[in-house]
């Protein structure tokens, strides 16, 4: 999803949407979120997911090493620079079911697994430790909105089954 451009993306998930079975699954792996502070799949910047395509671009063209100067915004954006929410991709499957929603625990203890690295440095294997007895706590709030935890991490993996 990360390399569809933005305005194509509910189209792209409603074909795909569209050719699932009934009680199919389609998964979406790896896609960055675009809520996560750090914009990691591209410029590696801090921030620049909340701000204005223009402005975040401009920053991200001059700022970071990874992207050059003259990158074009719209190659920026075929690179995955803008990744996108939870609320995105839900939107455009109707009649559908987060499976992430039903093993909610297990998919959270799973998805931090997969996150950790044993190149990780001790701070960051304490910050991940402490992200993860926060998304804890923060489940039953979560839960009462039917929110899945994985819409609050840095990249998306999410199920979703057709009803």
């Amino acid at each position: 999803m990360e390399h569809i451009l933005p305005n194509q993306r509910g189209f792209v998930l409603e074909e795909l949407w569209r050719v699932v079975k009934s009680e199919g699954l389609l998964v979406i792996d790896g896609t960055p979120n675009r809520l996560w502070i750090r914009e990691g799949h591209t410029s590696g910047l801090f921030l620049v997911n909340y701000l204005p395509f223009n402005i975040a671009s401009f920053i991200a063209r001059h700022c970071s090493e990874k992207i050059p100067v003259d990158q074009a915004k719209e190659t920026l954006l075929s690179r995955g620079f803008r990744g996108c929410t939870y609320w995105e991709i839900s939107k455009a499957l109707p009649n559908s079911l987060s499976i992430n929603n039903v093993f909610r625990k297990k998919a959270l203890s799973v998805l931090m697994q997969l996150l950790q690295r044993e190149s990780d440095s001790k701070l960051k294997r304490a910050t991940k430790g402490i992200y993860v007895f926060l998304m804890k706590l923060a489940d039953p709030i979560l839960a009462l909105f039917g929110l899945p935890q994985t819409a609050f991490l840095p990249y998306h993996i999410m199920v979703f089954q057709k009803l």
